[in-house]
């Protein structure tokens, strides 16, 4: 006894509400109680637990037994209207196929057209013979390009000044 009066001495001291409530239990079970608990279990086992229901829709009478051969008539008759389509489906993808093929091959014959033998042939005549009549541009020779652009020295020289070259 002297270790709860301890216990109940520091308590006081520490102004804690717990030093002045009852030391005996707060809730108390009713006399009989877990004698009467099987039974009140199996009662509340044996009552329904929802009422009962009435469907909506009712199934045929035989409907289940004859569900399997529904299922493969149906699947028999999606196969064949499904071979149909994808025999076109086939058909037009191969169809894109060779157009795609054929626009290619034109397409690689226009670019071998332009040669370097067919695009000399359009070329005029007279204008070979000025080119081949200039002689060759050398690293130095500035008058060989001013004679091919056919530019006057004037105008060059007016040209550098406006845009701010030095002459040396």
């Amino acid at each position: 006894m002297y270790m709860k009066e301890a216990v109940k001495t520091e308590l006081e001291q520490m102004g804690s509400t717990l030093a002045g409530m009852p030391k005996a239990m707060p809730h108390a079970v009713p006399e009989g109680y877990f004698a009467a608990m099987e039974e009140r279990a199996m009662n509340v086992t044996t009552e329904p637990a929802m009422p009962e229901t009435v469907l909506p829709y009712a199934v045929p009478a035989g409907y289940f037994d004859k569900l399997p051969e529904a299922i493969t008539a149906m699947t028999m008759n999606a196969k064949n209207g499904g071979a149909v389509y994808f025999g076109w489906l086939r058909m037009a993808a191969a169809a894109v196929v060779l157009l795609m093929a054929g626009i290619g091959a034109w397409m690689v014959m226009q670019q071998n057209a332009s040669t370097p033998d067919r695009l000399l042939a359009r070329v005029n005549e007279r204008e070979i013979r000025e080119y081949l009549a200039v002689p060759d541009a050398m690293p130095g020779n500035a008058e060989a390009y001013v004679q091919q652009a056919k530019v006057e020295a004037d105008d060059i020289v007016t040209y550098l000044d406006e845009t701010g070259w030095e002459l040396n």
